[in-house]
C-alpha cells in the first residue's frame, strides 16, 4: 500500500458526499485524481485530509515516473529526481531527515507527499522544541516588559497563530533564523508594557493554547476578557478548573456566549488541589501565582517537562518556585516589577521524538536523533526496550536501532491530562 498526503480547502465540496462539517467526516468518500481513486480521510479544523492510494490504481509507469528521494519540501508543480536528494532543504525546521522512499506529486494545485514501502530507516535527524512548551512560554512574556528569545523554537502554524494572539494585546513579535547549534527558529518577543488584555474570538478561536493568557493578564493587569480557546478537536476539554483556581486567587468571572470576562485587585496566593493533574490549568495558576500576594500551593499539579521547563523560564525571570516536575507545586509571589526578560532555550519536544522511535521500530533501522531527551519519557523508552528496540544514549541525543520482529507487551494508557 501506498499512503498519500494531500492538502485540501476544508469547503472543497468534491470531497463531501453528506452536510457534515469538514471535521466531523469519515473515510467513506471517493476522489478521483488522475488514476488514482482515493479514500478521504478524516479532515481536521485546517483542512488537512489523509488519503489511502492502493498500489493496483497506480500504472507500473508511475514508479519510474517519481522515483524515491528523501523527504524534503517541494512546492508547486516540482517533482524531485533521484540526485535531488543530496539538496532538499530540512522539513519545517528539522536539522535532518531520515524518511526515504517519498515522492512528491501535484494534484489539482495542491501538494501531495505519497509514502511508498522502503528498506530500512537510516541517519539522523534533530528535533526542535516542543509545541506544548512553546506556547505556554510565549504566554508567559506578558509578566514582563524588556526584550524575550526564545530559541529552539518549533516552525509550526500554531506558534504563527498565538503570535497573532499576542500581537493583538500588544507585544511585538517577530521570527529569525535559528544561531549555529541550535535548531528551529529564534522567537524575539517585545514587550513595552502597553498590553490591551483584550483576546478576540476570532484569534482565540483558532488555538487551545490561547487560555495560557488568562493567568498573566489577570495576575499583572488584573483584567482579561477572552474568547473561548479553540484549537484541536480532540473533544471537549473545559477550563472549569483554570477558572476555579483563578477564583480561589480572588478572581470573579462573567461568562457570556463564546467569551469569558476576568477581573480582580491583586491575586491572593491560595491553596488549590486539582481534580486531576491538568497541565494547562497548572501553568495558568502559575503564571498568575508568580505575581500574586502570598504563597500559592498546587496540590495534584501537571508534572509533564513542559511544565518544569516553563518553571525553569519563570524562575530566571524571577518568580519563586519550589516543586517543580512533582504533585506539589509551591509559589511565592513577587511583586510584578522584579519579572525581567529573558532568553530560554525551548525544551525539546518528546512527541515528536517518540514519533521518529515509533517509525524506527515499524520500519526498522538505525537513526540518530539528536537533542532528544530520554529522561522526559523513560517510561516509553522502557515499552519499547521491551518489544526489542535498542535504545542507546549518544552524546546529546538518542540513538534508536531495530532490526528484528517485535515482541509484544502490556501497556496501561491513563486519561487525556493536556487541558
Amino acid at each position: 500500500r501506498r499512503v498519500l498526503f494531500r492538502s485540501i480547502s476544508p469547503c472543497d465540496d468534491r470531497k463531501r458526499d453528506d452536510d457534515s462539517p469538514p471535521h466531523d467526516r469519515r473515510p467513506d468518500s471517493l476522489t478521483r485524481v488522475g488514476d488514482a481513486e482515493l479514500v478521504g480521510g478524516k479532515c481536521d479544523r485546517l483542512g488537512e485530509e489523509c488519503v489511502r492510494e492502493c498500489d493496483e490504481h497506480r500504472p507500473e509507469s508511475d514508479e519510474q515516473e517519481h522515483p524515491a528521494v528523501t523527504i524534503g519540501e517541494f512546492r508547486g508543480n516540482q517533482k524531485p529526481g533521484r540526485d535531488d536528494a543530496s539538496r532538499i532543504p530540512a522539513l519545517h525546521g528539522h536539522g535532518g531527515s531520515i524518511l526515504s522512499g517519498m515522492a512528491f506529486e501535484s494534484a489539482a494545485g495542491n501538494d501531495v507527499i505519497v509514502a511508498s514501502t522502503s528498506g530500512p530507516l537510516s541517519g539522523e535527524v534533530t528535533v526542535p522544541g516542543a509545541k506544548n512548551s512553546v506556547l505556554k512560554l510565549m504566554a508567559a512574556t506578558l509578566l514582563a516588559d524588556g526584550t524575550h528569545t526564545l530559541t529552539n523554537a518549533p516552525v509550526i502554524v500554531d506558534v504563527e497563530i498565538m503570535a497573532d494572539l499576542l500581537r493583538e494585546l500588544g507585544l511585538d513579535i517577530t521570527f529569525g533564523p535559528h544561531a549555529p547549534g541550535e535548531t528551529g527558529q529564534r522567537i524575539t518577543i517585545v514587550n513595552n508594557g502597553h498590553i490591551t488584555p483584550v483576546a478576540p474570538f476570532e484569534l482565540a478561536d483558532r488555538i487551545r493554547a490561547s487560555v495560557n493568557v488568562v493567568g498573566p493578564l489577570l495576575g499583572r493587569f488584573g483584567r482579561v476578557d477572552i474568547g473561548l480557546p479553540g484549537g484541536d478537536d480532540f473533544g471537549g476539554r473545559p477550563i472549569d478548573m483554570h477558572l476555579r483556581g483563578l477564583e480561589a486567587m480572588g478572581a470573579e468571572f462573567q461568562a457570556s456566549p463564546g467569551s469569558v470576562i476576568g477581573t480582580c485587585g491583586r491575586l491572593r496566593g491560595a491553596e488549590i488541589e486539582f481534580d486531576f493533574p491538568s497541565v494547562g490549568a497548572t501553568e495558568n495558576i502559575l503564571m498568575a501565582a508568580v505575581v500574586a500576594d502570598g504563597v500559592t500551593t498546587i496540590r495534584n499539579a501537571a508534572r509533564e517537562p513542559e511544565i518544569v521547563d516553563l518553571c525553569s523560564m519563570l524562575q530566571r525571570m524571577g518568580a519563586r518556585i519550589a516543586g517543580a516536575g512533582t504533585d506539589v507545586i509551591t509559589v511565592t509571589g513577587v511583586d510584578a516589577s522584579v519579572m525581567q526578560a529573558v532568553t530560554h532555550e525551548v525544551v525539546t519536544d518528546r512527541v515528536q521524538v517518540a514519533t521518529y522511535m515509533a517509525a524506527v521500530a515499524v520500519c526498522k533501522g538505525d537513526v540518530t536523533i539528536h537533542r532528544a531527551r530520554p529522561d522526559h519519557m523513560g517510561m516509553l523508552v522502557e515499552r519499547f526496550t521491551e518489544m526489542g528496540v535498542h535504545v542507546e544514549d549518544v552524546h546529546g541525543g538518542i540513538r534508536v536501532s531495530c532490526h528484528g520482529p517485535l515482541s509484544p507487551v502490556n501497556v496501561s494508557k491513563i486519561g487525556r491530562a493536556h487541558v
